[in-house]
């Protein structure tokens, strides 16, 4: 662990038990969250947050935590995102992150891709599609918010 902060892996185990919600053979933290993954603070007001399944994966797959390159990552069989058990867990890169994402279904870009309509349900095609910051935008959606947002200036006047 990084040299800033220096506390024993007895002490973050004890808290994390403390906050654990046991199902079936997962163990669901309870506490703070972001993105659904648990997540707490180490080494006081001025620690750092660290997601749970990393602590976990350093206690008890000795994953080192100032790496750049190592991931603690879940198997596809765990499906909470907040399970710290070292079994639902394993040492990792990028690379089999996405891999696992694919296969799981949890890849955001696979998941926009195959969208054919906006949320509006106007369709993906190529005269009603803008491509901006790598994502794509419905040009009648666009052009209706232009249009409000032109008509509110207007008003304050």
């Amino acid at each position: 662990m990084s040299k800033d902060i220096s506390i024993s892996k007895n002490s973050i185990l004890q808290r994390m038990k403390a906050l654990t919600k046991y199902k079936d053979n997962h163990w669901l933290y309870i506490g703070g969250k972001r993105g659904g993954y648990g997540r707490m603070r180490i080494g006081g007001r001025k620690g750092k947050h660290i997601d749970t399944h990393r602590l976990s994966a350093w206690i008890f797959l000795d994953l080192d935590l100032d790496s750049t390159t190592q991931m603690a990552l879940h198997k596809l069989t765990c499906p909470y995102k907040s399970c710290w058990n070292p079994e639902c867990l394993y040492v990792g890169n990028n690379s089999q992150n996405v891999k696992d994402a694919i296969v799981k279904g949890s890849n955001v870009g696979a998941n926009q891709r195959e969208k054919t309509h906006c949320p509006q349900g106007h369709p993906y095609d190529e005269e009603n599609t803008r491509h901006y910051n790598g994502e794509r935008q419905c040009w009648t959606c666009l052009r209706a918010r232009w249009k409000r947002d032109n008509n509110r200036r207007i008003k304050k006047f």
